[in-house]
């Protein structure tokens, strides 16, 4: 994906860009499910972090 010179100055003048639309709500939902299951899994390599009880961040503890 190429962004335009307009989306570059965005970018810089805001840190951030927006692309609406660019992911559809199967594919949000999809996500949501695989998140759902990544937070479930009892594995010493998966860190969770918490707030107020939920779980907000799921990853996978990589050691070399």
């Amino acid at each position: 994906m190429r962004l335009t010179e307009t989306q570059r100055e965005r970018f810089r003048r805001d840190g951030f860009l927006l692309f609406p639309g660019l992911v559809g709500a199967a594919e949000v939902a999809a996500m949501r499910r695989e998140i759902g299951r990544l937070a479930r899994l009892d594995d010493e390599c998966v860190a969770r972090e918490t707030a107020d009880g939920a779980v907000r961040t799921v990853f996978r503890v990589h050691e070399a």
